[in-house]
């Protein structure tokens, strides 16, 4: 514990699937190295099992072994406070990085100070404090050096793009302290916060009672009513299952559907088998309303509109969950 907030060590955190995004300006060649492109402000999308372990089927690239790491580990915490830098050092240490990568583009483009802007590489390091601050203030966590000192390492282990790597390198003046505050820490601060902000669900309760309280005035009407009160939301879409056994041709359909048939039906029988049961017996006729149920997309309930031996048809309520990006700059006005 540091002045009541807990030490992150490596081990505790696992590693998440990465978001998707956009690539540096065409860097389709080198973007599987780092993931906080500031040129689009998104992430990167990177290849599957590469990022952030990678697979094994690559050549590792300098590789530093357990007292390598631990000499690193020490070298950065002897920096401490850890990799303490101003905003305008951190900007010129990104500004130096982005600089490698536009190089790297071909065709026409216009010069690297009008496409790459400081005030632009300012709000990503800007954004990028804040979720450290964050994670430190909503969490009580902090990412020490030997934390960051092992996504060094997972960095030169597992890239495929040692050149690029190198390039970066050398535009931090081989600073190991430069690229550890600059490209590897920011990704351990992102990944560890979007991982507690996902199984954290207190953050989601809102949402919910949302859909809950939706669920109770519909509930409160007459069932002939309840269709009415869904129809000025902009959340609502009509579902149609297929009751009864899935036949073999329609699997095959529903794999690749003919040109021109629009979607594949579905089938009731597709639904996992808790849904089915809570579906099959709460929507028996128009009007049922049936519980909430809790998705990594949304909170979703289901109005009865019709019901025969051959099929069910719904009204599907969707109240998407709060996303990460939403409730970080709800966060910007409280972590200052």
């Amino acid at each position: 514990m540091t002045r009541g907030n807990e030490q992150l060590n490596p081990g505790s955190t696992g590693h998440r699937p990465v978001p998707r995004g956009y690539q540096p300006l065409g860097m389709a060649e080198t973007r599987e190295f780092i993931r906080a492109s500031v040129v689009e402000g998104e992430h990167l999308v990177v290849p599957s099992g590469q990022w952030p372990d990678g697979t094994g089927r690559w050549p590792v690239l300098h590789a530093p072994g357990p007292a390598c790491l631990a000499i690193l580990a020490c070298l950065l915490a002897f920096a401490s406070p850890v990799f303490a830098a101003s905003v305008g050092e951190l900007v010129d240490d990104r500004l130096a990085v982005e600089r490698v990568y536009y190089a790297k583009q071909t065709g026409q483009k216009p010069p690297f100070e009008v496409a790459v802007t400081r005030s632009v590489i300012e709000r990503r390091v800007q954004q990028e404090l804040l979720k450290e601050r964050v994670l430190k203030n909503v969490y009580r966590l902090e990412i020490t050096p030997k934390l960051v000192a092992e996504e060094v390492a997972r960095i030169e282990r597992s890239t495929m793009a040692g050149d690029m790597l190198a390039q970066i390198k050398l535009s931090l003046g081989n600073n190991a302290e430069r690229f550890a505050r600059s490209v590897a820490k920011p990704l351990v601060v992102d990944r560890v916060l979007r991982s507690r902000f996902e199984a954290d669900a207190a953050q989601q309760a809102g949402q919910r009672q949302a859909a809950e309280s939706l669920r109770g005035q519909l509930l409160a009407a007459k069932a002939e009513d309840r269709a009415a009160l869904l129809k000025s939301r902009t959340d609502v879409r009509e579902v149609k299952w297929q009751l009864g056994a899935k036949p073999k041709t329609a699997e095959l359909a529903s794999a690749r559907p003919a040109l021109g048939t629009g979607l594949p039906q579905q089938y009731f029988s597709d639904l996992h088998a808790d849904m089915q049961k809570v579906l099959d017996a709460q929507l028996r006729q128009p009007g049922d309303v049936s519980a909430v149920f809790g998705s990594d997309q949304s909170f979703t309930l289901y109005v009865a509109t019709s019901r025969t031996a051959e099929g069910l048809t719904a009204q599907a309520v969707e109240i998407g969950r709060l996303s990460f990006e939403d409730w970080l700059t709800a966060q910007a006005r409280t972590n200052p």
